[in-house]
Parts: structure tokens; C-alpha cells; sequence
């Protein structure tokens, strides 16, 4: 479900959190590892936080493009366990819709680093935008469902109208879809996850001298080694003082 028209890139995101229940006894061996791994392994944009009626619910989200298998594991799981309480993943949106609007000039698309970048950057706005959603609901929406105890549909249920609020036409992208758009950070906004890294000569001038680079400094003829002896003698003086003030060395 990702396609690029014009100055458009899509992509269909699965957004479900980490519920309370452990995986059922039915499950086997390949798929049980793989979605132990969807568990325990969270990003770290992905851990947030919601306000609901007053307080602040931390919470593990797992955001996946729909067509990938992680999502389809995870769809599948729910699909095959639907009466069981609470479940280990709840869904907060089964397809998420977002259309990101970018230059063409400053992304060339052509490149997989560039899309990769771009889904990375939908699953940042997916978090964000479900952060605010459940805010809006949270007079449906309490803890106990985002854990899965009132099942794992119901936060989705609950959130898909103000999903289908947010979404309008792409007509380059398509005729009869909607999608909730935003516009993607490119190289002039320098942002962290778009930016392309410079040269790495660039990088390295920027950096300055490695450690190694600024140790192996050279000297002209005989005062190369009395520098080095005379520095080697006043880091040990160093040392020995620290010891006896109670630096580092000192025995407490």
C-alpha cells in the first residue's frame, strides 16, 4: 500500500499497543518468536505516553507499514484470537491512511534510504497523532481498554471516526482513497532523520582529530622524545597527587 505520485509518498500503517496478555498456547514456534520480538523490542519513539481524564498513561506502541510481515503477524494473532482478554497487542488504527507532501528537488525517492526515511518519519507522526486522538477520546477511551481489557478492537473502534475526520482526497494518489496528510522535513529543515549526512571528509574535518590522530603528533628531530618523556613524567606527578588528595587513585 505505498506508492509516490507527483509530490506525494503513501504508506498504510498498522498502529496497535502492547497489551497486557501473554501470547496464547496455539500460537507456533516461528510466529511465537517473531511477535515475542514485536514485544520486546520497542523503539524508542514509539514509547510515549497519553493523557487520559486528568492523567498521564505510559504506553508501548508498535507502529509497522501494513504490507510488512511484522503486521501481518500481529493482524493475523488478533484476527485469530478475538475473545481473549486482555489480549498482548490492542489496535489503535488497522490502516492508517498518511500521504507525506515533499520537494522533489531535495528527496529523490529513487533512493531506498530516502522512502525508508520517509516511513520512519510517517511512524513518528502516527505516534503523535494517535497521542492527540486519545486525548480527544479520552471520555471513551480509559486505561483498561488501551491495556486491551475491553478488547483488542476497541480503542480502534473508538478512534476511527476522528481518523476519517482527519483524512481528504489525494487526488494524485488515487481516486476513491482518503489520507491524512503533512508535509516532510527535507534537507532544508535539517531535520535529524531526513538530512543527508555530509561527505565523510567533511564529517571528519567537522569532527576534528580522532584520539588516535592526537596522539601520534610529530616533533622535528631530537625534542620529539623529550616531549614525550616530559609529558609522560607529568601525568604520573599528576596521578600521584590525585591519589593523595582523594582523586581517583585514593582507597576510600
Amino acid at each position: 500500500d505505498e506508492a509516490e505520485a507527483g509530490a506525494y509518498f503513501s504508506v498504510s500503517l498498522l498502529v496497535t499497543a502492547i497489551g497486557d496478555g501473554r501470547l496464547a498456547g496455539d500460537v507456533t514456534s516461528k510466529v511465537r518468536e517473531r511477535l515475542e520480538q514485536v514485544r520486546r523490542k520497542i523503539p524508542k519513539e514509539q514509547l510515549t505516553s497519553v493523557e487520559l481524564r486528568g492523567a498521564t498513561l505510559d504506553i508501548k506502541l508498535r507502529v509497522f507499514v501494513t504490507n510488512s510481515e511484522d503486521a501481518k503477524a500481529v493482524s493475523d494473532y488478533v484476527r485469530l484470537h478475538p475473545a481473549q482478554l486482555p489480549p498482548p497487542f490492542v489496535v489503535l488504527a488497522h490502516d492508517l491512511p498518511l500521504a507525506l507532501r515533499y520537494d522533489p528537488s531535495q528527496l529523490d525517492l529513487s533512493d531506498s534510504s530516502v522512502a525508508d526515511r520517509l516511513r520512519k518519519q510517517a511512524k513518528t507522526r502516527a505516534v503523535k497523532l494517535m497521542r492527540e486522538l486519545i486525548a480527544l477520546q479520552s471520555h471513551v477511551i480509559s486505561a483498561d481498554a488501551l491495556r486491551g481489557y475491553h478488547g483488542a478492537a476497541a480503542p480502534a473502534d473508538a478512534l476511527a471516526a476522528l481518523l476519517r475526520a482527519r483524512a481528504a482526497p489525494v487526488p494524485s494518489l488515487s481516486a476513491t482513497k482518503r489520507y491524512i496528510t503533512f508535509t516532510a522535513r527535507s534537507k532544508a529543515h535539517q531535520s535529524p532523520s531526513l538530512a543527508p549526512l555530509p561527505p565523510a571528509d567533511a564529517r571528519a574535518s567537522d569532527s576534528g582529530p580522532t584520539a588516535k590522530e592526537a596522539f601520534n603528533f610529530k616533533l622535528p628531530g631530537p625534542a620529539a622524545g623529550a616531549a614525550v618523556n616530559l609529558k609522560v613524567k607529568e601525568e604520573e606527578r599528576g596521578w600521584r597527587e590525585g591519589e593523595g588528595a582523594g582523586g581517583e587513585g585514593a582507597d576510600w
